[in-house]
């Protein structure tokens, strides 16, 4: 049975409102578990390629200091030194973009 439930506009207006809200929001606990697995495992381009779909998530100063602070210093480096390591020649590929991105942010 179908139950039927009136909205005014301002009830719709605050409910699409609050699912783009939840849309944006990145998980940055996955996001770090996921980078720390590829820059932890093999250097392969379907690595470097999931390495930079994660990193395109990210839009803003705030959202890099979070993955950032997230990510942590596993083995002792940090997120930056890590990225350095793993993608080799392509970290200006891959790095350049992001930092760009947000620094216009």
């Amino acid at each position: 049975m179908k139950k039927v439930v009136r909205l005014t506009e301002s009830d719709l207006i605050r409910l699409v409102k609050r699912v783009i809200s939840e849309q944006k929001e990145l998980d940055y606990w996955t996001m770090a578990k996921d980078l720390l697995f590829w820059l932890g495992s093999f250097k392969t381009k379907t690595g470097k390629d999931r390495v930079a779909s994660i990193l395109n998530q990210i839009e803003t100063k705030e959202g890099w200091k979070e993955i950032q602070r997230t990510y942590g210093k596993p083995n002792g480096k940090d997120l930056l030194t890590s990225l350095r390591e793993y993608l080799g020649a392509d970290y200006s590929r891959i790095v350049d973009p992001l930092m760009k991105r947000i620094e216009g942010s």
